[in-house]
């Protein structure tokens, strides 16, 4: 696990002989094949700045992360309206939802996933050109 709580690592340590723990540095930099932007938008004006930002970049595919569910579906709903071709991932869809939706943005169907950050974990998107937070994440990683 990235973390172990120090109760857990005394646990651990009461049932282990040699064990060795092996410490990795240097997740908090940035990639340096990413270009990063911050934009300060107010919240009455969120939907359209993220809309106006696909549109500016063009790119080919995107992923708007959300806090909440209902800010995915929200959103979902406002960007269908707007004829993008869009797709949720939320915790309330079953696996075999989820997986349409992603073979959707993979095979091009749709170039838009609106996701909550935990929905989104471990999924793999090649070549994804564009990640926008459309609300700020409450966890830094």
């Amino acid at each position: 696990s990235a973390t172990v709580p120090r109760s857990i690592a005394t646990l651990a340590k009461s049932y282990q002989r040699d064990a060795v723990r092996i410490l990795a540095g240097g997740e908090e930099k940035q990639h340096l094949d990413i270009e990063y932007r911050a934009l300060s938008v107010a919240p009455a004006d969120r939907e359209n700045a993220i809309i106006n930002v696909l549109r500016y970049y063009e790119a080919a595919n995107a992923m708007v992360f959300c806090n909440t569910r209902a800010a995915v579906n929200h959103l979902t709903a406002r960007f269908n309206n707007r004829n993008f071709s869009v797709v949720a991932l939320s915790g309330e869809l079953s696996q075999s939802e989820r997986s349409h939706a992603l073979q959707a943005m993979r095979d091009g169907r749709a170039r838009v996933c609106i996701a909550t950050d935990v929905a989104a974990r471990g999924i793999d998107l090649p070549n994804l050109d564009l990640v926008i937070h459309a609300d700020l994440p409450s966890n830094p990683e």
